[in-house]
């Protein structure tokens, strides 16, 4: 198959895809609905109160933390700061998570009525550091959406080889008319299926790389692969940044609110944890392996298509021409779309 007929496959297979979770978005919302036997309330909407398991929590976490970023980001940082930096990059992802989980059963246990991160904060410590904590959240939640629509709008133009606004504006108005349409309680719902499906992507690559990557690695390690002074510093700079970044995310703390019990939240947490830095280590060190092998060359190949080319041929073509590039597309659609 043309280049071109892999453009269309992906534009076509990865519509059907998004629009899939959609359809069953709006089917659990309905059934959420009459389960609850009445309309849902402003304050069950928002937060879905004490409703949610412990594993649909967890998937909510892991699908909330990972996005069509961590397809591109974690082999970017790979290649300057090496497989500490990748061991780095993976745990900082993964330890808000469990923070969150241990912070929010004491919020929940002490201030049961508290619906969010800025309501606690005014509950305790007054309306000033309530309005100041409300901006700087909306800030982070609007910087995390606008990174996650340019990377899979990157994505599609610089391994699609297509315009980028297309897939953006077909994501973007799929989740946020089922998110409109059912509130929280849905989207924790799609979050449950959306992250078992990446999973099982991630679980595809990773058995077709095993299989098919036979490029001895060089020795000794070149500086930017082996331990070095970025990797190191990365202990320090990359959990402080990513550590503050999330913990005040509105996003995350969603799922405290939502969990049945304060055990189910803990146990949520440490799912979502394990998820997650499974998922962005095996993004990261594809990208260390890509430049181990010689599939990707600093200054020569797109940054933005570092994992991707451990799945071709060391052709130095950066757009999608197999169907395991196919499957790289479907999962960072996937992940976008949670």
């Amino acid at each position: 198959m043309e280049q071109h007929g892999y453009q269309i496959v992906c534009y076509v297979v990865g519509s059907f895809v998004a629009l899939l979770f959609a359809l069953y978005a709006f089917s659990y919302g309905w059934w959420w609905t009459k389960k609850q036997d009445r309309n849902q309330g402003t304050e069950d909407f928002v937060t879905a109160r004490a409703s949610q398991s412990m594993l649909r929590i967890g998937w909510s976490f892991y699908a909330g933390a990972v996005g069509s970023w961590a397809i591109v980001t974690p082999s970017q940082y790979a290649s300057f700061a090496g497989i500490v930096g990748v061991v780095v990059y993976a745990q900082s992802c993964g330890l808000p998570i469990l923070l969150i989980g241990y912070f929010g059963g004491q919020i929940t246990r002490d201030m049961p009525h508290v619906f969010s991160l800025a309501d606690f904060v005014g509950w305790r410590y007054g309306p000033i550091a309530k309005t100041l904590t409300f901006l700087i959240t909306m800030f982070v939640m609007c910087i995390f959406v606008l990174a996650e629509y340019t990377t899979i709008g990157t994505i599609f133009s610089d391994f699609v080889g297509s315009v980028s606004y297309g897939i953006i504006l077909i994501i973007g108005a799929l989740t946020l008319t089922y998110t409109a349409y059912g509130g929280l309680a849905v989207s924790i719902a799609t979050d449950q299926a959306q992250g078992i499906a990446s999973m099982l992507l991630a679980l595809v690559l990773v058995i077709y790389v095993a299989v098919t990557y036979r490029t001895p690695l060089p020795q000794p390690l070149p500086e930017n692969l082996g331990p070095n002074y970025y990797g190191f510093i990365s202990i320090f700079t990359l959990v402080a940044s990513l550590v503050g970044s999330t913990m005040i995310n509105e996003a995350f703390w969603q799922r405290v609110w939502a969990s049945a019990d304060t055990r189910t939240l803990h146990g949520g947490a440490v799912i979502g944890y394990c998820a997650v830095v499974l998922l962005i280590f095996l993004s990261g060190f594809g990208g260390w392996l890509a430049f181990a092998g010689g599939y990707a060359v600093e200054g020569v190949t797109n940054a933005n298509v570092y994992l991707m080319q451990i799945l071709g041929d060391k052709s130095g073509s950066s757009l999608v021409n197999s169907w395991v590039g196919v499957l790289v597309v479907l999962l960072a659609i996937i992940m976008n779309e949670g």
